[in-house]
C-alpha cells in the first residue's frame, strides 16, 4: 500500500534540543542522561500557520500518524529495516548499539522528504533524499554524518526503495503489487544530497544559504538489489540497473546508432580485430556565448567547438571573427527560442548537429548580480525567462556534462526560488549537479570576482569533482595574480589599446601588485581604474584583466567592447575547468573501454 504523505497534514516544528541525537566521533558515543531526560519530556507542537519569512520545517507530518502506530517495542529496528522518525525524517538502519549509559540507539542513512526546506529538490510525493554533509566550507569532501537516535524516536516502519532508475521509469504513481511489502508505506530514494556544514550561527528565521552543495543520482552500486512489480506498468522493474543502461536510455544506444554527436576516434577489438569506436574528441556547445570567453577556454582545453549562439549581433560578430575560420564552429545569431526550434527540428530528423558532450550555459545574470543596483524589471524578467530555457536545451542537446556560470548573488536567500528552479531543471532530467561560489582569483583571474559555478553530469554519468585552486599562498600553488602581471608590458600598438582621456582630478593610486575590482559590463564603476589613478583602463587592459589572449579581437565601439568583456567568463578559468572535465571524461571512457575488451 502506498501512502501519500502530502495528505491530511499539519506543520510540526521540533526544537533543536528535542531531537534525541547520539553523536559518534571515532567510535565514541556521547550523550548525558540529563540531556536525554530533558529531550524526552519536552516536545513542542506549534501552530499550522508560519509567519512570513520563516522557512518550512523539515517535514509535513500526518496528524494521526503517532496515534495509529504500535509502540516502539513492536517496530522492526534491526539493521536493514527502514523507519520514519518523529521529526519527519527517515532512517535506513545500518547498526544498533548502546551508549555509555546502556541506552539503546539506532544509526544509519538519514533521509529527508523532498519538501524539506534545506533541500532544492522538486516536490514529489513519496520521494526521499539521502543526506550527507561537507566536512567544511573550504573543500568539497563529503561524509555520512554519524547520527544516532533513540528507538523511542521511531514512529513507524516503512519501506524505502533505493534505486538508480530515473523517476520517469519507476515511482509511486506506478503502483506496487499488493503484498510485496505488506501494509508498509513505500518511498523511493534515488538521490543523495550533500549540504554545507551546519551553520550554528544561523537564526531560526534566516534563510538557508546554498553557497555550495551537491545533488547526486544514485549509482548502480548504491541501489537495492530488488525487483518490484508495477501494477501500472504491468511488468517487473529492477531497482538496480547498469549505469551504462541509464545513459543509453537518455542519449541513445552508442554502438547501434550514431546518436552521441562526438568526434570519434577508433581502435581495434583485441578478440575480433574489428575496428570500433573507443574514444572521442569531445565536442562543445556554447549557449548564450557572447563574445566567446568560455569557447576560448574550451578550445585551449582541447575541446572541439561545435556551435555557439547568442542574440547580440555585435557579440556574435566578435565570436565569428575569433573562432569561425579557425575551428569551423557554427556561430548562430539567434534568440534562444529560435535555437530550440532548430534543435527540435534536428532531433525529429535524427540529425546530430546539436548533440554535444559538454555544454556551457551562461544565461544573462544581471537579475542576481549585486551590481544590479537600479534594476530594469522588464529586462530582468526577460533574463529570468532565458534561465528557464535550460530545461529545453538539456532535452534537445543531451550533453554528458553541463556547466553554468551565474552571479554569486543567486545563492542569496532572496533568490533561493530561482536557485531551486535551476537545480530542479537538472534534476528533472536525471542530471547530478554540484554548485559552489568560487573566488576566481584562486584560478589566476586578477580581479575580485566571485561567481556561482555549476557542474552537472547526465544520467548514468559520474559527477566530476570541482577543480582545485591553481593560485594561492599555499605550498605548491602558483602566486596569486596581480594587475601588474596582467597589464604591464602590453605592447602600446596592441589592438583596442588607445589611451582614454585622463581624469580631471587624479584619484588615489592603487597597488598594482593587488587585484583589480570586478570587471562588469560597464567597465567596473568608479572604483575600477588604472593603478596610476590618472585614467580608466583601456579596452585591451580590461580584456587582459578578464584573461583574454592579447590577439583576441572585439567588434563594436569601446562601450560595446567593454560590455562583451564584462559579460564573458574569464578564459583562463574556463580553460582550467574544461581541461579537468575533458580529463574526467577521457578516464571514464577509457575505463569503460577496457571493461568492454577494447584497446586504443
Amino acid at each position: 500500500m502506498l501512502v501519500d504523505m502530502s495528505q491530511t497534514i499539519q506543520w510540526t516544528v521540533i526544537q533543536d534540543d528535542d531531537e534525541d541525537i547520539v553523536m559518534q566521533d571515532g567510535g565514541d558515543v556521547e550523550i548525558t542522561r540529563v540531556q536525554r531526560i530533558a529531550r524526552i519530556q519536552k516536545t513542542a507542537f506549534r501552530s499550522t500557520a508560519r509567519p512570513p519569512g520563516v522557512p518550512a520545517p523539515i517535514r509535513q507530518r500526518q496528524a494521526s500518524a503517532a496515534s495509529r502506530q504500535p509502540p516502539p517495542c513492536q517496530l522492526d529496528l534491526s539493521p536493514g529495516s527502514d523507519v520514519e522518525l518523529e521529526d519527519g525524517s527517515f532512517l535506513r538502519i545500518e547498526s544498533t548499539g548502546t551508549d555509555f549509559f546502556d541506552e539503546p540507539y539506532i544509526q544509519g542513512k538519514r533521509l529527508f522528504p523532498h519538501t524539506a526546506s534545506e533541500l532544492l529538490m522538486p516536490e514529489l510525493g513519496n520521494e526521499l533524499t539521502w543526506i550527507m554533509r561537507f566536512e567544511n566550507n573550504l573543500n568539497t569532501e563529503e561524509y555520512q554524518k554519524r547520527v544516532g537516535f533513540s528507538p523511542s524516536k521511531a514512529v513507524r516502519n516503512c519501506k524505502i526503495l533505493f534505486t538508480n532508475q530515473r523517476y520517469q521509469d519507476i515511482n509511486a504513481s506506478h503502483g506496487l503489487q499488493g503484498g510485496q511489502f505488506g501494509d508498509l508505506p513505500v518511498y523511493f530514494c534515488r538521490w543523495k544530497c550533500t549540504l554545507p556544514p551546519e551553520d550554528l550561527r544561523r537564526r531560526p528565521n534566516e534563510g538557508f544559504r546554498h553557497k555550495m552543495g551537491k545533488i547526486e543520482h544514485l549509482r548502480s552500486k548504491e541501489a537495492d538489489s530488488l525487483t518490484v512489480i508495477s501494477r501500472e506498468l504491468r511488468r517487473q522493474v529492477r531497482l538496480r540497473i547498469p549505469d551504462l543502461e541509464v545513459r543509453k536510455r537518455w542519449r541513445g544506444a552508442e554502438f547501434a546508432q550514431e546518436w552521441l554527436g562526438s568526434h570519434k576516434i577508433y581502435g581495434v577489438n583485441e578478440e575480433t580485430g574489428a575496428l570500433e569506436v573507443v574514444l572521442r574528441q569531445y565536442t562543445f556547445g556554447d549557449s548564450f556565448c557572447g563574445a566567446g570567453g568560455t569557447s576560448c577556454g574550451a578550445l585551449q582545453a582541447g575541446l572541439r567547438l561545435k556551435w555557439g549562439f547568442d542574440q547580440d549581433e555585435i557579440a556574435i560578430r566578435t565570436y565569428k571573427f575569433n573562432f569561425a575560420d579557425k575551428t569551423g564552429v557554427d556561430a548562430r545569431r539567434e534568440h534562444v527560442s529560435d535555437f530550440l526550434a532548430a534543435a527540435a527540428e534536428a532531433r525529429i530528423k535524427k540529425n546530430l548537429k546539436f548533440f554535444v558532450d559538454i555544454i556551457h550555459l551562461s544565461p544573462p545574470c544581471q537579475p542576481f548580480s549585486p551590481a544590479n543596483t537600479t534594476p530594469n524589471e522588464d529586462l530582468n524578467e526577460k533574463n529570468r525567462a532565458a534561465l528557464t530555457s535550460i530545461d529545453d536545451i538539456l532535452r534537445f542537446c543531451k550533453p554528458r556534462i553541463a556547466t553554468l556560470e551565474e552571479a554569486a548573488g543567486m545563492e542569496h536567500p532572496k533568490h533561493q526560488g530561482w536557485l531551486r528552479k535551476l537545480v530542479t531543471m537538472f534534476v528533472d532530467h536525471g542530471y547530478s549537479v554540484r554548485w559552489k561560489v568560487v573566488t576566481l582569483k584562486t584560478f589566476g583571474v586578477p580581479q575580485t570576482r566571485d561567481r556561482l559555478i555549476v557542474i552537472a553530469s547526465g544520467p548514468g554519468e559520474k559527477l566530476p569533482p570541482f577543480l582545485a585552486p591553481t593560485h594561492g599562498t599555499e605550498p605548491g600553488l602558483q602566486p596569486l595574480p596581480s594587475i601588474a602581471a596582467a597589464i604591464f608590458g602590453l605592447d602600446r600598438r596592441a589592438a583596442d589599446h588607445e589611451l582614454p582621456r585622463f581624469f580631471d582630478h587624479p584619484r588615489p593610486a592603487i597597488d598594482a601588485n593587488g587585484l583589480a575590482g570586478t570587471i562588469t559590463t560597464g567597465g567596473g564603476g568608479d572604483n575600477v581604474y588604472h593603478p596610476s589613478g590618472l585614467r580608466t583602463y583601456t579596452v585591451r587592459e580590461h580584456a587582459c584583466l578578464q584573461t583574454f589572449p592579447h590577439d583576441f579581437l572585439f567588434d563594436g565601439n569601446p562601450t560595446q567592447q567593454r560590455r562583451q568583456i564584462g559579460n564573458a567568463v574569464p578564459p583562463l578559468f574556463a580553460a582550467a575547468l574544461f581541461g579537468q572535465l575533458r580529463s574526467w571524461l577521457e578516464n571514464a571512457d577509457l575505463d569503460e573501454m577496457r571493461r568492454a575488451g577494447l584497446r586504443p
